[in-house]
């Protein structure tokens, strides 16, 4: 699943890419269809960039070998990340992998 997600992260970043293009700016029926893709994935890229960087900042304290190798685990921590924990203050995260 996350190969796929991934993947979307990917095509988001090649989207960015193109709409910066002058040749697709100036496409307006190209550049609408590519902002409208663009504009699908940014709520799930920004969650997944989210999710990484709580992972990144967990796991190195639970699993020393990477989250790839591990198979299917469980994490359950309570956290405050960076003063403030996902919802503003301190909370209980809980991974299923």
């Amino acid at each position: 699943m996350l190969d796929k997600i991934e993947e979307l992260e990917r095509r988001f970043q090649e989207l960015e890419a193109l709409l910066s293009d002058p040749a697709i700016i100036n496409n307006q029926p190209e550049f609408r269809k590519l902002s409208r893709e663009h504009s699908d994935l940014s709520p799930l890229v920004a969650v997944y960039r989210r999710y990484r960087k709580v992972i990144e900042q967990i796991v190195p304290v639970w699993s020393p070998t990477p989250l790839r190798e591990t198979g299917c685990f469980r994490v359950r921590c309570w956290t405050s990340i960076g003063g403030q924990g996902l919802e503003g203050g301190r909370g209980i995260l809980d991974f299923e992998f």
